[in-house]
């Protein structure tokens, strides 16, 4: 008897082994919180950040778009100690094989007094 690939058993294969490559995942660091309602602080200014992390063929991410990107951005724009009223927009792009997320944060810089 001789043995053969079925050729829709092949294509099935190859299509799940295709999506699998396709379909990556991506893990976001957790956003902390901390309590500032108690403290007095001054208002320095809106400050802004983007980052951009990317993958290719499902392999894990590279790049950064993390909060702590932010609050560096305040310390050397206004050497504020935190950031407040922090909004995140994000845009999404897949072309097959690669995958973006493009992350813009915006805040405000404050320093305790």
């Amino acid at each position: 008897m001789k043995k053969m690939f079925n050729k829709e058993v092949v294509f099935t294969a190859a299509l799940m082994l295709a999506l699998i490559v396709v379909t990556g995942c991506a893990t976001v660091q957790p956003f902390f919180y901390s309590d500032n309602s108690s403290k007095d602080f001054d208002i320095l200014g809106e400050v802004q950040y983007s980052g951009t992390i990317t993958s290719i063929l499902g392999f894990p991410p590279s790049g950064s778009a993390e909060f702590q990107s932010l609050l560096d951005e305040a310390k050397s724009q206004y050497q504020a100690d935190w950031v407040i009223d922090v909004t995140v927009d994000y845009e999404y792009k897949w072309l097959f094989v690669y995958q973006t997320w493009t992350y813009k944060m915006r805040g405000i810089a404050i320093k305790y007094k």
